[in-house]
C-alpha cells in the first residue's frame, strides 16, 4: 500500500503539468471555434433536414450553395428519394432566376438581404458563444468521442449570470457537457439541456425540461471544423394552456470551400455541375469581373458579371466535374 502511495504521489505532479487547466482547454476552444464561425459562409454543402412538429414529419434534403453572399437551398432529394427529371428541371430554373434577380439587384437590395443571413447567423452563433461566460466548468477526464481523444468538461450554471438578451435567457436553465479535441482544441460535441423551467414574456411563456441541443462537429478543410450533426428538441408552453414540441435534425456533409487559394496562383472557386455554370456569375467578388468557362466538356463561352476584372477558366473533359479557377486579369 505504501508502495502505491508513493508512486502515485511521484506520478501526480507530472500528469498534471501535462493537462491544461479546464480554462486553458475551454478558451482555446473558444477561440477556434470563432475561427470556424468566421470562414463558414466560404463553404457550401449538403444538409438533411427532418423536422418533426407536434406529429407532422418533413424530410428534405438540399445543396446549399453561397450565392453572392447568402445562402440558397436546392432541393435535391424528398423522403429520402432523389427528385424526378422534371423536379430537377424546376430546381434548376428557380436558382437561375434567383441567380439572375441576386445580380440584378440595387446595392441596398443586396445590403439588405446579407444583413438578413448575419443577423440570423450571428444571432445562433451568440447563443453558443454566451455558453462561457453563463457556466462555470469543470474537467470531467478523458473520454473517446466520434473516434477522438478528447477532454470531456462538464457545464453547470453560473450563480449570478445575467442573460445579455431574450434569446440567451434559456441558458440560466440549462447545464451541458463539451468534448473538447486534446490536440486540436476543437469542439468534438456539445450536448445541453433545460432542467428547470424558463419563463419568458412576463411569464406567459416556458421552456420546459425535455429542450436540449446535440452538435457534434469535425474538420473539413485543413484547420477549419464545422458542424455534420446539429439537433434541436424544443418543449414550451404559453399560459400552460397551449404546448409546443418540436425536434429539429439536421445533418451536414460534402463541405465545399468556394474560395481556396490555388499553390499557382488564382482561386479555385467551386466545383459546379455544367447546367450550374450561371450561378458562377454570382460569386462575391470585387465589380466587373469576366469569366470563362466551358458549359459542357469542349465547349466555351464568355459572360460578364458586375464583379472586378478577373479571368476564371473551367478546366474540364467529359464526365467530370468542372473546376473554375479565377485569375486577375489587371
Amino acid at each position: 500500500m505504501l508502495l502505491i502511495t508513493l508512486v502515485l504521489t511521484a506520478l501526480l505532479p507530472a500528469w498534471s503539468a501535462a493537462t491544461p487547466s479546464v480554462e486553458e482547454v475551454v478558451s482555446r476552444s473558444v477561440a477556434n471555434n470563432q475561427v470556424n464561425w468566421k470562414a463558414a459562409p466560404e463553404f457550401s454543402f449538403t444538409e438533411h433536414e427532418i423536422i418533426t412538429k407536434n406529429g407532422q414529419r418533413t424530410d428534405r434534403t438540399y445543396r446549399v450553395l453561397m450565392i453572392d453572399g447568402s445562402p440558397y437551398n436546392e432541393t435535391i432529394a424528398i423522403d429520402g428519394e432523389p427528385l424526378s427529371s422534371a423536379a430537377q428541371k424546376r430546381e434548376q430554373a428557380e436558382l437561375q432566376r434567383v441567380t439572375a434577380k441576386r445580380n440584378a439587384e440595387s446595392p441596398g437590395a443586396r445590403r439588405q438581404r446579407i444583413a438578413k443571413y448575419e443577423r440570423g447567423r450571428t444571432q445562433d452563433h451568440e447563443l453558443m458563444a454566451e455558453m462561457i461566460a453563463a457556466f462555470d466548468f469543470r474537467m470531467g477526464g478523458v473520454e473517446t468521442v466520434n473516434g477522438r481523444e478528447c477532454y470531456r468538461v462538464n457545464a453547470y450554471p453560473k450563480p449570478g449570470y445575467v442573460p445579455n438578451s431574450r434569446d440567451t435567457k434559456v441558458l440560466s436553465g440549462m447545464k451541458g457537457t463539451l468534448w473538447i479535441d486534446t490536440k486540436e482544441y476543437q469542439w468534438v460535441r456539445v450536448e445541453a439541456s433545460v432542467f428547470r423551467p424558463v419563463s419568458f414574456g412576463l411569464f406567459i411563456a416556458h421552456v420546459e425540461p425535455g429542450t436540449a441541443f446535440e452538435l457534434d462537429e469535425a474538420p473539413v478543410d485543413s484547420n477549419i471544423w464545422e458542424p455534420t450533426h446539429f439537433v434541436t428538441k424544443v418543449k414550451a408552453s404559453i399560459l400552460h394552456f397551449w404546448s409546443h414540441n418540436s425536434t429539429d435534425d439536421e445533418s451536414y456533409s460534402d463541405y465545399r470551400r468556394e474560395y481556396p487559394k490555388q499553390a499557382g496562383g488564382g482561386v479555385l472557386v467551386a466545383a459546379l455541375r455544367w447546367n450550374q455554370c450561371d450561378a458562377f456569375s454570382s460569386l462575391p467578388l470585387l465589380p466587373d469581373t469576366r469569366f470563362a468557362c466551358s458549359p459542357k466538356p469542349g465547349e466555351n463561352s464568355v459572360f460578364r458579371s458586375r464583379w472586378l476584372p478577373t479571368a476564371a477558366t473551367c478546366s474540364t473533359t467529359r464526365g467530370e466535374t468542372p473546376l473554375f479557377r479565377l485569375s486577375s486579369t489587371g
